[in-house]
């Protein structure tokens, strides 16, 4: 059941989702620790020289946690990730300008660069980390120190700045490559969903799609009466065309029915090979007299139908059973009672459509 539950979440969006989800838990993990450390710095800052270190952790270190509450409450929406990169800013301007050479503030502003990038995505944090570089570099330049008897050394200046980009580029390339490897992973899970839920003849759904779709419409029937009804359906006679013509043209005649009745039906219904030379066809909304209508018209477009071989037309024929959903007390009562409709079509002469409900 775990493993279901899990893979449902990435078809759902195409594997986006539960890899978004796995990036929350880890920025609110990062963030944690940032309040817990922040905390711990003001802490210490009771020890400084400096007693302004005690508001500048203590605040910041407060609107973190509350980043961190929101975060749990909405999750990790573009609002609260700004919110988080301004607060990371702060810390990181505070630090690179308030001076005192032998202190520990440069390596702070070294460690959250990373979380910088990884906050806003290596594009924005591009931008941001080269408007940092140049705000930084002319700030050294002209000694525009908080407090100028406290500035660092031009070494230590020199020595930050190259760490800075190393770091800046570091971060940015990892960042990079993680875009690109999640855009890959989700690329190929839709593929492979694709392949999964589709029938490889003819491109229509295929029997498992179909049973996840006429779970989720007897969910809606037991739920809200959303009423719908089933056409299985049957070529007539296949058998003889493959003994004939040939497995191949008797595939040809299975993807050519296939897309005639998908190209007749609505944006909702949904058609589906369900084995062989049957399809089933999924109406939601319709009740018996409605399916029979419809399954009516898709048999005279069927009929008409003329396949080519070796000269000669050949023409196919369907015959189909009809069941609704309102007549039975399952799923799979649904589909017998549509079974069982297909094989009195059959048994009366074939190209035709019943209703075993009557």
């Amino acid at each position: 059941m775990r493993e279901e539950s899990t893979s449902r979440k990435i078809k759902s969006a195409g594997g986006s989702e539960l890899l978004q989800t796995y990036e929350n838990r880890f920025i609110l993990f990062v963030m944690s620790v940032g309040v817990v450390s922040g905390g711990f710095l003001a802490a210490l800052a009771f020890f400084s020289e400096n007693p302004l270190d005690i508001w500048v952790y203590f605040v910041i270190s407060l609107a973190v946690a509350l980043g961190v509450c929101s975060q749990l409450i909405f999750g990790l929406n573009p609002g609260i990730r700004v919110f988080y990169t301004v607060c990371l800013l702060a810390i990181f301007f505070y630090q690179s300008t308030v001076g005192r050479e032998g202190e520990t503030g440069l390596f702070i502003c070294l460690a959250v660069t990373p979380a910088i990038v990884a906050l806003s995505g290596f594009r924005m944090g591009a931008i941001l980390l080269t408007t940092v570089f140049l705000v930084l570099a002319a700030f050294f330049r002209f000694d525009l120190y908080l407090f100028p008897d406290l500035a660092f050394s031009s070494l230590t200046e020199i020595r930050f700045l190259i760490n800075f980009v190393w770091l800046s580029l570091f971060a940015i390339g990892l960042d990079y490559s993680r875009s690109r490897i999640q855009s890959t992973l989700i690329t190929l899970n839709r593929s492979m969903n694709e392949i999964a839920q589709r029938d490889q003849l003819t491109g229509l759904a295929n029997r498992r799609e179909m049973d996840e779709k006429l779970q989720l419409q007897w969910q809606n029937f037991q739920s809200a009466a959303k009423i719908f009804s089933v056409l299985l359906c049957n070529i007539d006679d296949f058998k003889g065309f493959n003994d004939r013509y040939g497995h191949d043209f008797g595939d040809r005649i299975i993807a050519v029915i296939g897309q005639r009745l998908q190209n007749a039906l609505r944006g909702n219904d949904l058609v589906a090979r369900w084995g062989g030379d049957e399809f089933l066809i999924l109406l939601p909304g319709q009740t018996s007299r409605s399916a029979v209508l419809i399954g009516e018209r898709l048999r005279k477009r069927v009929a008409e139908t003329a396949l080519e071989h070796g000269g000669f037309e050949v023409r196919v024929t369907l015959s189909a059973g009809v069941a609704c959903v309102d007549s039975v007390s399952d799923l799979n009562e649904l589909l017998k009672q549509a079974d069982a409709g297909l094989y009195q079509a059959k048994n009366m002469g074939k190209d035709r459509l019943v209703n075993a409900r009557g």
